[in-house]
């Protein structure tokens, strides 16, 4: 497993026509797995998100019970929430490993955050392991917004690969993962091109 690199290259340019250029080039590798389980009647949806292009993870961790609502002409089922958590920060360099072949990632970090039904600033230990298979698959998008005076160029290259996730959450909330419900890891180039006229 290799640790992720963030290559960004930046450059802004005068030309004498009175145009300013902005190129910018970004790369990196993010990892999100899913998971919803249900037990006694408490439904729980947590996801996870981390990524090397901005070295940041994101958690949220979402409990509710299903309540029966009826008017005079029907019943329908409503969430009642128990639990809604989230939080991120910035990841230091040995707290995300993801193998440059999208095959395996690991995230080993503490996070805090706040919950908002307590209205509690909770802090979280998270462990999370993807195990990618099958084949790696590619995508591209192209974005082009051109006016008079202003134009900008986005090319997106994403090569990803569906993964199966496991993990565990400990502190000051504590739950077994248990194997994800949709998890996977990607691979991904940004470039920018940005153009104005003075």
């Amino acid at each position: 497993m290799a640790l992720l690199l963030v290559i960004v290259t930046v450059s802004q340019q005068a030309y004498a026509a009175g145009k300013v250029m902005y190129k910018a080039n970004v790369r990196g590798e993010t990892a999100f797995a899913s998971w919803l389980r249900e037990d006694n009647g408490v439904f729980t949806s947590v996801f996870v998100y981390a990524d090397s292009v901005s070295n940041v993870v994101y958690v949220g961790i979402f409990q509710y019970t299903l309540e029966e609502v009826c008017d005079k002409y029907s019943c329908w089922e409503e969430q009642v929430p128990i639990m809604d958590f989230f939080g991120s920060k910035q990841l230091s360099k040995d707290e995300l490993k993801i193998a440059k072949n999208l095959r395996s990632a690991a995230l080993n970090t503490t996070v805090a955050g706040y919950e908002f039904i307590s209205g509690d600033e909770k802090i979280i230990t998270i462990a999370v392991q993807w195990d990618g298979y099958g084949d790696v698959q590619k995508s591209r998008l192209h974005y082009m917004f051109r006016t008079d005076t202003y134009m900008v160029k986005i090319n997106t290259q994403e090569r990803f690969r569906s993964a199966d996730a496991s993990g565990s959450i400990a502190g000051d909330i504590n739950m077994d993962l248990g194997s994800s419900d949709y998890a996977r890891l990607s691979n991904v180039r940004v470039g920018i091109i940005e153009m104005v006229k003075l």
